[in-house]
């Protein structure tokens, strides 16, 4: 569908003589990569941005157009689109820099379009983080399946685990993991393809080939980690009495992976970069227990 002949009767003009629409924003699907054009379900993307008393955010409304012109409409304010609820949505981020303005009252729209390149850089660590994350936490259960012996479930386990590492390895080299994966990271870091095939295409053991995918994930992790968590390791690196846990996950740099701090503190400690102290707290907690607070003492370089 071209960019001109968008559905009468879905007129972007109606959606901008409400007072509360500030701007709208369309990406039209044959503009993006030919393997998003075969795999999305839409033909335009919406995103009409305002200030909304009663809304429900990040939730899409799907409509059809004339000429069967597949719409999804997304309702947002600026601060949503300026908040870091927008590293959750990978895909929507990629979408935006083919973006284009249809309506903007102010000029804001315009302008978040030109920021936006430099917004998407700003969110390279973070988005390598949470790819990490992923990955430890799928290497974690394949661990599990290979000393309980279930090698089946390690199977699952190994191949999720390379599935993130093939991700982080795009993400790693600036780009977006695309609807087919495996060609894509076979073009960018040929060793983690070869380690996907082993895993699925060789002849050898099931035990054997599991394994290997293993020892490959204990590799990258122990070479690779500091350079993958370097937020955490900075933040903790700035905090001279260290940080508990609930400090660390409401970070604003380290809300996204909030779920899998304690699996990365716990590599960090038994690495002996971070030493872990408990602290009593004087409130109705402190007969129960102490809480933990963690403290950069590594001063080796990692780099």
């Amino acid at each position: 569908m071209k960019k001109d002949t968008l559905p009468l009767n879905f007129s972007i003009q109606h959606l901008s003589q409400n007072e509360d629409v500030i701007g709208i924003l369309a990406v039209y699907r044959n503009q993006l990569e030919d393997d998003w054009q075969t795999t999305l379900n839409w033909d335009v993307f919406l995103v009409v941005v305002g200030s909304y008393p009663n809304y429900q955010a990040w939730t899409p409304v799907y409509l059809e157009g004339g000429n069967k012109c597949r719409i999804v409409l997304l309702h947002l304010t600026m601060h949503d689109l300026l908040s870091g609820d927008m590293m959750k949505y990978e895909e929507m981020r990629h979408w935006l820099l083919y973006a284009s303005v249809e309506f903007d009252r102010d000029g804001e729209m315009e302008q978040y379009l030109r920021d936006f390149p430099k917004q998407w850089d700003s969110y390279q660590e973070q988005r390598i983080l949470t790819k990490f994350s992923a990955f430890v936490r799928a290497y974690v259960e394949l661990k599990r399946c290979v000393e309980s012996g279930t090698y089946l479930d390690a199977f699952s386990a190994a191949e999720q685990s390379l599935l993130e590492l093939a991700r982080l390895s795009i993400i790693e080299h600036g780009q977006i993991p695309s609807a087919s994966l495996w060609q894509h990271v076979r073009l960018l870091d040929l060793g983690v393809h070869k380690l996907y095939e082993e895993l699925v295409m060789s002849t050898e053991t099931l035990h054997k080939r599991v394994e290997l995918v293993l020892l490959a994930c204990e590799f990258i992790i122990t070479t690779r980690m500091y350079v993958y968590v370097n937020p955490l390791v900075r933040i903790l690196q700035g905090s001279h009495k260290g940080m508990n846990l609930l400090e660390l996950c409401e970070h604003p740099e380290l809300i996204c992976i909030a779920n899998d701090m304690p699996l990365l503190l716990e590599k960090l400690v038994s690495r002996g970069s971070i030493a872990l102290s408990l602290v009593e707290m004087n409130n109705t907690f402190s007969s129960i227990g102490a809480v933990p607070y963690y403290r950069w003492v590594d001063e080796r370089s990692h780099a």
